[in-house]
């Protein structure tokens, strides 16, 4: 009972729906009559994961059989990530606005 009126309350369509827009428009494959429209269903989602997958082994294989070919042909070479110099300057600023300790940082107050 309970769980049911949860769920009547958070499906509620005067939150997430238009004034003019009930569930039950939403339901059908088709749009209104005669619009030509054709709403989005859930299952529609889950062609996102396919897509995504084709385009990032797309990426894939652009970098290993394009891109590094290329680039080792113009003398570009893989360096890596750099590591940052020491900064005095900036460690000194940051010390002087960290007062609070790191244990109680953790705890998500906000503070730096």
């Amino acid at each position: 009972m309970a769980a049911a009126a949860l769920r009547a309350w958070f499906w509620n369509e005067r939150f997430w729906l238009p004034h003019n827009v009930t569930w039950a428009d939403l339901a059908g494959e088709p749009g209104p009559p005669g619009s030509g429209l054709q709403y989005p269903r859930a299952g529609h989602v889950l062609s996102a994961f396919p897509l995504a997958l084709g385009i990032f082994a797309v990426r894939l294989l652009f970098e290993r059989f394009i891109a590094k070919p290329c680039a080792i042909k113009l003398g570009i070479q893989d360096s890596g990530p750099h590591r940052a110099q020491p900064n005095a300057i900036l460690e000194k600023v940051f010390t002087s606005i960290t007062k609070v300790s790191p244990a109680s940082n953790s705890a998500g107050n906000g503070h730096l």
